[in-house]
Protein backbone atom coordinates (compact mmCIF):
# COMPACT_ATOMS: atom_id res chain seq x y z
CA UNK A 1 0.00 0.00 0.00
CA UNK A 2 1.45 3.36 -1.03
CA UNK A 3 1.60 6.47 1.11
CA UNK A 4 -1.64 8.39 1.47
CA UNK A 5 -1.65 12.04 0.44
CA UNK A 6 -4.69 13.32 2.33
CA UNK A 7 -4.73 16.90 3.48
CA UNK A 8 -7.96 16.93 5.46
CA UNK A 9 -7.54 16.53 9.23
CA UNK A 10 -10.06 15.71 11.89
CA UNK A 11 -10.25 17.40 15.26
CA UNK A 12 -8.44 15.01 17.57
CA UNK A 13 -7.25 16.29 20.95
CA UNK A 14 -3.52 16.45 21.62
CA UNK A 15 -2.28 15.19 25.01
CA UNK A 16 -0.98 18.67 25.83
CA UNK A 17 0.28 21.80 24.14
CA UNK A 18 3.87 21.91 22.94
CA UNK A 19 5.98 24.49 21.15
CA UNK A 20 5.75 24.57 17.37
CA UNK A 21 9.31 23.24 17.21
CA UNK A 22 8.59 20.23 19.42
CA UNK A 23 5.23 19.74 17.72
CA UNK A 24 7.12 19.38 14.44
CA UNK A 25 9.44 16.82 16.07
CA UNK A 26 6.44 14.80 17.23
CA UNK A 27 4.98 14.99 13.74
CA UNK A 28 8.29 13.76 12.35
CA UNK A 29 8.24 10.76 14.71
CA UNK A 30 4.65 9.91 13.78
CA UNK A 31 5.37 10.30 10.06
CA UNK A 32 8.39 7.99 10.37
CA UNK A 33 6.25 5.44 12.22
CA UNK A 34 3.58 5.51 9.51
CA UNK A 35 6.19 5.31 6.74
CA UNK A 36 7.87 2.36 8.44
CA UNK A 37 4.55 0.59 8.84
CA UNK A 38 3.85 1.11 5.15
CA UNK A 39 7.22 -0.43 4.27
CA UNK A 40 6.30 -3.63 6.11
CA UNK A 41 2.59 -3.60 5.29
CA UNK A 42 1.21 -6.30 3.00
CA UNK A 43 -1.01 -5.17 0.14
CA UNK A 44 -2.85 -8.50 0.45
CA UNK A 45 -3.58 -8.52 4.21
CA UNK A 46 -3.21 -4.88 5.24
CA UNK A 47 -1.12 -6.00 8.23
CA UNK A 48 2.47 -5.24 9.10
CA UNK A 49 4.50 -8.39 8.37
CA UNK A 50 7.80 -8.61 10.23
CA UNK A 51 10.10 -11.07 11.94
CA UNK A 52 13.45 -10.08 13.51
CA UNK A 53 15.12 -13.06 11.85
CA UNK A 54 13.44 -12.51 8.50
CA UNK A 55 15.59 -12.36 5.37
CA UNK A 56 15.42 -8.85 3.91
CA UNK A 57 15.44 -10.33 0.41
CA UNK A 58 12.19 -12.23 1.03
CA UNK A 59 8.77 -11.05 2.17
CA UNK A 60 8.10 -11.48 5.87
CA UNK A 61 5.38 -14.01 6.60
CA UNK A 62 4.82 -13.44 10.33
CA UNK A 63 2.31 -10.85 11.61
CA UNK A 64 3.33 -9.44 15.03
CA UNK A 65 0.51 -8.05 17.15
CA UNK A 66 2.60 -5.44 19.01
CA UNK A 67 4.14 -3.86 15.92
CA UNK A 68 0.68 -3.72 14.34
CA UNK A 69 -0.72 -2.01 17.46
CA UNK A 70 2.04 0.62 17.14
CA UNK A 71 1.24 1.07 13.45
CA UNK A 72 -2.45 1.54 14.25
CA UNK A 73 -1.60 4.13 16.91
CA UNK A 74 0.61 6.01 14.44
CA UNK A 75 -2.24 6.06 11.90
CA UNK A 76 -4.54 7.56 14.54
CA UNK A 77 -1.91 10.13 15.50
CA UNK A 78 -1.46 11.22 11.88
CA UNK A 79 -4.89 12.91 12.25
CA UNK A 80 -5.65 12.31 8.57
CA UNK A 81 -9.19 11.13 7.83
CA UNK A 82 -8.34 8.24 5.54
CA UNK A 83 -5.59 6.95 7.83
CA UNK A 84 -7.80 7.24 10.92
CA UNK A 85 -10.48 5.20 9.14
CA UNK A 86 -7.86 2.60 8.24
CA UNK A 87 -6.71 2.52 11.88
CA UNK A 88 -10.28 1.90 13.08
CA UNK A 89 -10.67 -1.00 10.65
CA UNK A 90 -7.35 -2.60 11.67
CA UNK A 91 -8.03 -2.11 15.39
CA UNK A 92 -11.45 -3.76 15.09
CA UNK A 93 -9.86 -6.77 13.37
CA UNK A 94 -6.92 -7.00 15.77
CA UNK A 95 -9.12 -7.19 18.87
CA UNK A 96 -10.53 -10.48 17.53
CA UNK A 97 -7.10 -12.06 18.01
CA UNK A 98 -7.20 -11.67 21.78
CA UNK A 99 -7.23 -15.11 23.39
CA UNK A 100 -10.90 -16.11 23.89
CA UNK A 101 -12.64 -16.63 27.23
CA UNK A 102 -12.63 -20.41 26.69
CA UNK A 103 -8.81 -20.54 26.56
CA UNK A 104 -6.56 -20.82 29.62
CA UNK A 105 -4.69 -17.68 28.45
CA UNK A 106 -7.97 -15.81 28.11
CA UNK A 107 -7.41 -12.08 27.73
CA UNK A 108 -3.77 -12.11 26.63
CA UNK A 109 -2.57 -11.39 23.09
CA UNK A 110 -0.30 -13.74 21.13
CA UNK A 111 3.07 -12.51 19.89
CA UNK A 112 2.28 -13.63 16.34
CA UNK A 113 -1.15 -13.73 14.75
CA UNK A 114 -0.68 -17.32 13.57
CA UNK A 115 -0.25 -18.44 17.22
CA UNK A 116 -3.86 -17.55 18.07
CA UNK A 117 -5.41 -18.62 20.43
CA UNK A 118 -2.14 -19.51 22.20
CA UNK A 119 -0.98 -16.43 24.13
CA UNK A 120 1.40 -17.27 26.96
CA UNK A 121 3.96 -14.48 26.51
CA UNK A 122 3.66 -12.03 29.42
CA UNK A 123 5.98 -9.39 28.00
CA UNK A 124 4.09 -9.06 24.73
CA UNK A 125 0.71 -8.77 26.42
CA UNK A 126 1.86 -6.02 28.76
CA UNK A 127 3.64 -4.17 25.96
CA UNK A 128 0.32 -4.21 24.06
CA UNK A 129 -1.34 -2.34 26.92
CA UNK A 130 0.49 0.94 26.19
CA UNK A 131 -0.64 1.58 22.59
CA UNK A 132 -4.13 0.30 23.37
CA UNK A 133 -4.51 2.61 26.39
CA UNK A 134 -3.29 5.57 24.33
CA UNK A 135 -5.85 4.75 21.64
CA UNK A 136 -8.63 4.69 24.20
CA UNK A 137 -7.48 7.81 26.04
CA UNK A 138 -6.74 9.96 23.00
CA UNK A 139 -9.12 8.68 20.35
CA UNK A 140 -12.00 7.09 22.26
CA UNK A 141 -14.19 10.02 21.29
CA UNK A 142 -13.79 9.56 17.53
CA UNK A 143 -13.65 5.79 16.99
CA UNK A 144 -17.36 5.26 17.56
CA UNK A 145 -19.30 3.83 20.50
CA UNK A 146 -19.14 0.19 19.36
CA UNK A 147 -15.38 0.11 18.78
CA UNK A 148 -14.73 2.11 21.95
CA UNK A 149 -16.73 -0.42 23.99
CA UNK A 150 -14.84 -3.29 22.34
CA UNK A 151 -11.50 -1.62 23.17
CA UNK A 152 -12.56 -1.01 26.79
CA UNK A 153 -13.62 -4.65 27.10
CA UNK A 154 -10.35 -5.83 25.50
CA UNK A 155 -8.18 -3.81 27.88
CA UNK A 156 -10.26 -4.94 30.87
CA UNK A 157 -9.80 -8.60 29.91
CA UNK A 158 -6.08 -8.05 29.32
CA UNK A 159 -5.44 -6.59 32.76
CA UNK A 160 -7.73 -9.12 34.47
CA UNK A 161 -5.58 -11.84 32.94
CA UNK A 162 -2.44 -10.38 34.53
CA UNK A 163 -4.16 -9.80 37.87
CA UNK A 164 -5.00 -13.50 37.96
CA UNK A 165 -1.48 -14.85 37.31
CA UNK A 166 1.37 -15.25 39.76
CA UNK A 167 2.93 -11.79 39.40
CA UNK A 168 6.23 -12.95 40.88
CA UNK A 169 6.88 -14.34 37.39
CA UNK A 170 7.01 -10.78 36.02
CA UNK A 171 10.32 -8.94 35.92
CA UNK A 172 10.72 -5.44 37.31
CA UNK A 173 9.90 -3.59 34.08
CA UNK A 174 6.77 -5.67 33.47
CA UNK A 175 5.55 -5.09 37.03
CA UNK A 176 5.88 -1.36 36.48
CA UNK A 177 3.97 -1.62 33.19
CA UNK A 178 1.17 -3.63 34.81
CA UNK A 179 0.72 -1.26 37.76
CA UNK A 180 0.91 1.85 35.57
CA UNK A 181 -1.67 0.33 33.22
CA UNK A 182 -3.95 -0.47 36.18
CA UNK A 183 -3.80 3.13 37.34
CA UNK A 184 -4.26 4.59 33.85
CA UNK A 185 -7.15 2.32 32.84
CA UNK A 186 -8.66 2.58 36.30
CA UNK A 187 -8.92 6.34 35.79
CA UNK A 188 -10.35 5.98 32.29
CA UNK A 189 -12.97 3.40 33.34
CA UNK A 190 -13.50 4.79 36.85
CA UNK A 191 -12.30 1.57 38.51
CA UNK A 192 -11.14 2.88 41.89
CA UNK A 193 -10.03 -0.57 43.03
CA UNK A 194 -7.57 -0.82 40.13
CA UNK A 195 -6.19 2.62 40.88
CA UNK A 196 -5.62 1.72 44.52
CA UNK A 197 -4.06 -1.66 43.68
CA UNK A 198 -1.73 -0.14 41.11
CA UNK A 199 -0.61 2.62 43.45
CA UNK A 200 -0.07 0.28 46.40
CA UNK A 201 2.08 -2.07 44.33
CA UNK A 202 3.99 0.73 42.62
CA UNK A 203 5.36 2.31 45.81
CA UNK A 204 7.60 -0.55 46.98
CA UNK A 205 8.86 -1.05 43.42
CA UNK A 206 10.01 2.56 43.29
CA UNK A 207 11.90 2.10 46.55
CA UNK A 208 13.33 -1.23 45.45
CA UNK A 209 14.85 0.03 42.22
CA UNK A 210 14.54 3.44 40.59
CA UNK A 211 16.41 2.76 37.36
CA UNK A 212 17.25 0.00 34.91
CA UNK A 213 20.75 -0.14 33.45
CA UNK A 214 19.70 -0.67 29.85
CA UNK A 215 18.68 2.01 27.37
CA UNK A 216 15.85 -0.08 25.91
CA UNK A 217 14.45 -0.95 29.35
CA UNK A 218 14.76 2.67 30.49
CA UNK A 219 12.62 3.64 27.51
CA UNK A 220 10.03 0.99 28.40
CA UNK A 221 10.01 2.32 31.96
CA UNK A 222 9.38 5.88 30.76
CA UNK A 223 6.55 4.73 28.46
CA UNK A 224 4.96 2.85 31.37
CA UNK A 225 5.14 5.78 33.78
CA UNK A 226 3.70 8.16 31.20
CA UNK A 227 0.52 6.10 31.10
CA UNK A 228 -0.28 7.17 34.68
CA UNK A 229 1.99 10.22 35.10
CA UNK A 230 2.41 12.09 31.77
CA UNK A 231 4.73 14.76 33.21
CA UNK A 232 6.75 12.35 35.41
CA UNK A 233 5.85 14.37 38.51
CA UNK A 234 5.49 11.55 41.05
CA UNK A 235 8.48 10.76 43.26
CA UNK A 236 9.21 7.75 41.07
CA UNK A 237 8.95 9.89 37.92
CA UNK A 238 11.24 12.55 39.37
CA UNK A 239 13.84 9.93 40.33
CA UNK A 240 13.72 8.52 36.82
CA UNK A 241 14.13 11.97 35.26
CA UNK A 242 17.09 12.72 37.52
CA UNK A 243 18.80 9.48 36.49
CA UNK A 244 18.09 9.91 32.79
CA UNK A 245 19.48 13.45 32.85
CA UNK A 246 22.80 12.02 34.04
CA UNK A 247 23.19 9.06 31.66
CA UNK A 248 22.32 10.92 28.43
CA UNK A 249 25.27 12.45 26.57
CA UNK A 250 23.93 15.50 24.76
CA UNK A 251 26.83 15.95 22.34
CA UNK A 252 26.51 12.49 20.79
CA UNK A 253 22.79 12.11 21.60
CA UNK A 254 23.59 8.76 23.19
CA UNK A 255 22.96 6.64 26.27
CA UNK A 256 26.09 6.78 28.44
CA UNK A 257 25.19 4.59 31.40
CA UNK A 258 26.49 1.08 32.24
CA UNK A 259 26.80 -1.03 29.11
CA UNK A 260 24.87 -4.21 29.78
CA UNK A 261 22.61 -4.69 26.78
CA UNK A 262 23.66 -2.09 24.22
CA UNK A 263 23.89 -3.06 20.58
CA UNK A 264 25.82 -1.78 17.58
CA UNK A 265 24.40 -1.09 14.13
CA UNK A 266 27.16 -0.74 11.56
CA UNK A 267 29.64 1.94 12.61
CA UNK A 268 27.42 3.45 15.33
CA UNK A 269 25.42 2.46 18.41
CA UNK A 270 22.04 1.04 17.44
CA UNK A 271 19.25 3.52 18.14
CA UNK A 272 16.16 2.51 20.07
CA UNK A 273 13.11 4.09 21.69
CA UNK A 274 15.21 5.96 24.27
CA UNK A 275 16.96 7.83 21.45
CA UNK A 276 13.55 8.94 20.15
CA UNK A 277 12.24 9.99 23.58
CA UNK A 278 15.34 11.86 24.74
CA UNK A 279 16.12 13.24 21.29
CA UNK A 280 12.67 14.82 21.42
CA UNK A 281 13.34 16.17 24.91
CA UNK A 282 16.73 17.56 23.89
CA UNK A 283 15.32 19.06 20.72
CA UNK A 284 17.88 17.19 18.61
CA UNK A 285 17.76 13.74 17.05
CA UNK A 286 20.96 11.93 16.18
CA UNK A 287 21.49 11.37 12.49
CA UNK A 288 21.52 7.61 13.04
CA UNK A 289 17.73 7.59 13.55
CA UNK A 290 17.44 8.36 9.83
CA UNK A 291 18.34 4.75 9.05
CA UNK A 292 15.45 2.47 8.09
CA UNK A 293 14.38 0.37 11.06
CA UNK A 294 11.27 -1.27 12.50
CA UNK A 295 12.16 0.68 15.68
CA UNK A 296 10.54 3.78 14.16
CA UNK A 297 7.13 2.25 14.88
CA UNK A 298 7.86 2.89 18.57
CA UNK A 299 7.94 6.62 17.84
CA UNK A 300 4.15 6.43 18.11
CA UNK A 301 4.67 6.13 21.90
CA UNK A 302 6.44 9.49 22.28
CA UNK A 303 4.12 12.25 23.50
CA UNK A 304 4.68 15.95 24.32
CA UNK A 305 4.43 15.62 28.12
CA UNK A 306 7.77 13.83 28.14
CA UNK A 307 9.45 17.26 27.86
CA UNK A 308 11.99 17.93 30.62
CA UNK A 309 15.40 19.50 30.74
CA UNK A 310 18.48 17.45 29.89
CA UNK A 311 20.86 20.30 30.68
CA UNK A 312 23.68 19.45 33.08
CA UNK A 313 27.01 21.27 33.21
CA UNK A 314 30.07 19.36 31.95
CA UNK A 315 32.16 17.69 33.22
CA UNK A 316 30.42 15.40 35.70
CA UNK A 317 30.65 11.90 37.13
CA UNK A 318 27.94 9.61 38.45
CA UNK A 319 28.51 6.31 40.22
CA UNK A 320 26.39 3.32 41.12
CA UNK A 321 26.21 -0.42 41.70
CA UNK A 322 25.02 -3.24 39.47
CA UNK A 323 24.73 -6.14 41.90
CA UNK A 324 28.26 -6.49 43.36
CA UNK A 325 29.83 -4.50 40.52
CA UNK A 326 30.70 -0.80 40.83
CA UNK A 327 30.23 1.43 37.80
CA UNK A 328 30.74 5.06 36.88
CA UNK A 329 29.82 7.31 33.99
CA UNK A 330 32.12 10.25 33.28
CA UNK A 331 31.02 12.88 30.78
CA UNK A 332 32.72 15.85 29.20
CA UNK A 333 31.38 17.93 26.33
CA UNK A 334 33.28 15.80 23.79
CA UNK A 335 33.42 12.36 25.45
CA UNK A 336 31.30 9.93 27.47
CA UNK A 337 33.03 7.12 29.38
CA UNK A 338 31.25 4.14 30.95
CA UNK A 339 33.29 1.95 33.31
CA UNK A 340 32.39 -1.11 35.34
CA UNK A 341 34.54 -3.17 37.69
CA UNK A 342 33.95 -6.83 36.94
CA UNK A 343 35.48 -8.72 39.83
CA UNK A 344 33.46 -11.91 39.52
CA UNK A 345 35.52 -15.03 38.85
CA UNK A 346 33.07 -15.95 36.10
CA UNK A 347 33.84 -12.77 34.18
CA UNK A 348 31.35 -11.02 31.87
CA UNK A 349 29.92 -13.97 29.94
CA UNK A 350 27.02 -12.12 28.28
CA UNK A 351 28.21 -10.83 24.92
CA UNK A 352 26.63 -7.41 25.44
CA UNK A 353 28.19 -6.70 28.85
CA UNK A 354 31.07 -4.28 28.37
CA UNK A 355 33.24 -3.13 31.32
CA UNK A 356 34.49 -0.15 29.26
CA UNK A 357 32.86 1.96 26.56
CA UNK A 358 33.99 5.35 25.30
CA UNK A 359 31.79 7.53 23.07
CA UNK A 360 32.95 10.56 21.13
CA UNK A 361 32.02 12.49 18.02
CA UNK A 362 28.69 14.25 17.51
CA UNK A 363 25.03 13.70 16.73
CA UNK A 364 26.07 13.41 13.07
CA UNK A 365 28.44 10.48 13.64
CA UNK A 366 29.04 8.81 16.99
CA UNK A 367 32.27 6.88 17.46
CA UNK A 368 32.76 4.22 20.12
CA UNK A 369 35.42 2.02 21.69
CA UNK A 370 34.72 -1.00 23.87
CA UNK A 371 37.11 -3.23 25.81
CA UNK A 372 36.69 -6.53 27.66
CA UNK A 373 38.60 -9.67 28.64
CA UNK A 374 37.88 -13.30 27.89
CA UNK A 375 35.72 -15.36 30.24
CA UNK A 376 37.38 -15.63 33.64
CA UNK A 377 39.14 -12.27 33.40
CA UNK A 378 38.55 -9.80 36.21
CA UNK A 379 38.50 -6.09 35.36
CA UNK A 380 39.08 -3.19 37.75
CA UNK A 381 39.62 0.53 37.29
CA UNK A 382 42.72 2.23 38.74
CA UNK A 383 42.28 5.72 37.30
CA UNK A 384 39.39 7.49 35.62
CA UNK A 385 39.57 11.11 34.54
CA UNK A 386 38.59 13.13 31.50
CA UNK A 387 42.12 12.73 30.09
CA UNK A 388 43.39 9.36 31.34
CA UNK A 389 42.03 5.88 32.08
CA UNK A 390 43.82 2.92 33.65
CA UNK A 391 42.24 -0.52 33.78
CA UNK A 392 43.76 -3.70 35.22
CA UNK A 393 42.90 -7.06 33.70
CA UNK A 394 43.63 -9.93 36.07
CA UNK A 395 43.84 -12.88 33.72
CA UNK A 396 42.21 -16.24 34.26
CA UNK A 397 44.62 -18.57 36.09
CA UNK A 398 44.03 -21.25 33.46
CA UNK A 399 46.25 -20.72 30.41
CA UNK A 400 45.09 -22.79 27.43
CA UNK A 401 48.33 -23.27 25.53
CA UNK A 402 46.76 -25.50 22.88
CA UNK A 403 43.58 -23.45 22.35
CA UNK A 404 44.35 -20.38 20.27
CA UNK A 405 41.00 -18.65 20.91
CA UNK A 406 41.57 -18.84 24.66
CA UNK A 407 45.01 -17.31 24.24
CA UNK A 408 43.31 -14.04 23.25
CA UNK A 409 43.21 -12.44 26.68
CA UNK A 410 41.97 -8.87 26.07
CA UNK A 411 39.79 -7.49 23.27
CA UNK A 412 39.13 -3.93 22.13
CA UNK A 413 36.88 -2.82 19.29
CA UNK A 414 36.46 0.67 17.85
CA UNK A 415 34.56 1.73 14.78
CA UNK A 416 36.27 1.50 11.40
CA UNK A 417 34.25 4.33 9.84
CA UNK A 418 35.95 6.30 7.03
CA UNK A 419 36.64 9.09 9.56
CA UNK A 420 38.67 6.74 11.81
CA UNK A 421 42.28 5.65 11.30
CA UNK A 422 44.73 3.77 13.50
CA UNK A 423 48.54 3.74 13.74
CA UNK A 424 51.09 1.78 15.79
CA UNK A 425 53.89 3.99 17.14
CA UNK A 426 52.88 6.51 14.50
CA UNK A 427 53.13 4.03 11.59
CA UNK A 428 50.84 1.63 9.78
CA UNK A 429 50.98 -1.92 11.12
CA UNK A 430 49.10 -4.98 12.29
CA UNK A 431 51.29 -6.41 15.09
CA UNK A 432 52.54 -4.69 18.24
CA UNK A 433 54.25 -5.50 21.54
CA UNK A 434 53.63 -4.55 25.14
CA UNK A 435 54.39 -0.88 25.87
CA UNK A 436 53.91 0.08 22.20
CA UNK A 437 51.61 3.00 21.49
CA UNK A 438 48.40 2.46 19.51
CA UNK A 439 46.89 5.72 18.30
CA UNK A 440 43.31 6.33 17.12
CA UNK A 441 42.81 9.27 14.78
CA UNK A 442 39.40 10.79 14.13
CA UNK A 443 39.13 13.01 11.05
CA UNK A 444 42.93 13.20 10.95
CA UNK A 445 43.40 14.23 14.60
CA UNK A 446 44.70 11.91 17.34
CA UNK A 447 41.89 11.41 19.81
CA UNK A 448 43.07 8.36 21.79
CA UNK A 449 46.35 6.67 22.62
CA UNK A 450 46.46 3.15 24.12
CA UNK A 451 49.20 1.12 25.79
CA UNK A 452 49.32 -2.38 27.35
CA UNK A 453 51.77 -3.15 30.19
CA UNK A 454 52.49 -6.35 32.13
CA UNK A 455 52.31 -5.39 35.83
CA UNK A 456 52.16 -8.82 37.46
CA UNK A 457 53.49 -12.25 36.48
CA UNK A 458 55.58 -13.28 33.51
CA UNK A 459 54.83 -14.01 29.87
CA UNK A 460 55.19 -13.28 26.17
CA UNK A 461 52.34 -11.29 24.69
CA UNK A 462 51.65 -10.26 21.10
CA UNK A 463 49.18 -7.56 20.10
CA UNK A 464 47.20 -7.82 16.88
CA UNK A 465 45.22 -5.27 14.88
CA UNK A 466 42.68 -6.44 12.30
CA UNK A 467 39.28 -5.58 10.87
CA UNK A 468 36.34 -7.37 12.46
CA UNK A 469 32.99 -6.92 14.21
CA UNK A 470 32.24 -6.53 17.90
CA UNK A 471 30.00 -9.21 19.50
CA UNK A 472 27.07 -6.79 19.80
CA UNK A 473 27.02 -5.99 16.06
CA UNK A 474 23.46 -6.32 14.70
CA UNK A 475 24.14 -5.97 10.99
CA UNK A 476 24.00 -9.16 8.92
CA UNK A 477 27.77 -9.33 8.68
CA UNK A 478 27.76 -12.90 7.40
CA UNK A 479 25.69 -11.95 4.37
CA UNK A 480 27.11 -8.46 3.90
CA UNK A 481 30.72 -9.64 4.34
CA UNK A 482 31.67 -6.29 5.83
CA UNK A 483 33.75 -5.39 8.87
CA UNK A 484 32.57 -2.34 10.82
CA UNK A 485 35.27 -2.31 13.52
CA UNK A 486 38.96 -2.35 14.15
CA UNK A 487 39.66 -5.30 16.43
CA UNK A 488 42.61 -5.06 18.80
CA UNK A 489 43.45 -8.15 20.83
CA UNK A 490 46.31 -9.21 23.06
CA UNK A 491 47.40 -12.84 22.70
CA UNK A 492 49.56 -14.76 25.17
CA UNK A 493 52.15 -17.07 23.60
CA UNK A 494 53.35 -18.02 27.09
CA UNK A 495 52.48 -16.77 30.54
CA UNK A 496 52.39 -17.61 34.23
CA UNK A 497 49.11 -18.54 35.89
CA UNK A 498 49.12 -15.32 37.92
CA UNK A 499 49.18 -12.46 35.43
CA UNK A 500 47.83 -8.90 35.26
CA UNK A 501 47.83 -6.44 32.35
CA UNK A 502 47.34 -2.70 32.69
CA UNK A 503 45.58 -0.90 29.85
CA UNK A 504 46.24 2.85 29.76
CA UNK A 505 44.09 5.08 27.54
CA UNK A 506 44.97 8.73 27.03
CA UNK A 507 42.18 10.93 25.70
Amino acid sequence: MGELHVTEEIGLPMISAASDFHHDMIKDLVDRAVKTGRQFQSTQTGWVHYHPNGDSTHSHQAIPLYENALFILSLFRSRLVQQVQEAKCLLNQMLHFQSPSTHFNSGNFPVWMHQYPEAGDYANGLKMSAPLIHMLAQFGGVIGHELKSALECSLTRLLEYFLAIDQSQLNYVLKIRLNAALIALGKLLKKEQWIQEGESKMSPLALEETCIYSSSQLAELMVSLQLMDPHLETSFGKSLKAFVQQIWHRTTCSYAGPVLKERQDGFEPQFNLLDLILGYNQGLFSKRIESASITHLQGALVFPPHLFSLEKAFPFVIEGKYGPHSWLSLQTETTAISLMDWNSVEGPTEKYITPLRILWGSSILTHSLIAFGRIGTQVSCLTASSTHLELVYTLDAHFAKEERDLQEEIHLYFDASPQTQVTLNGLKGTVFALNDSLEILTEGKKTHSLKFELIEGDGDFIGHLALGNRPSQQRSVKTELQAYDWHVFLRAARRSSQCAIKLSIFL
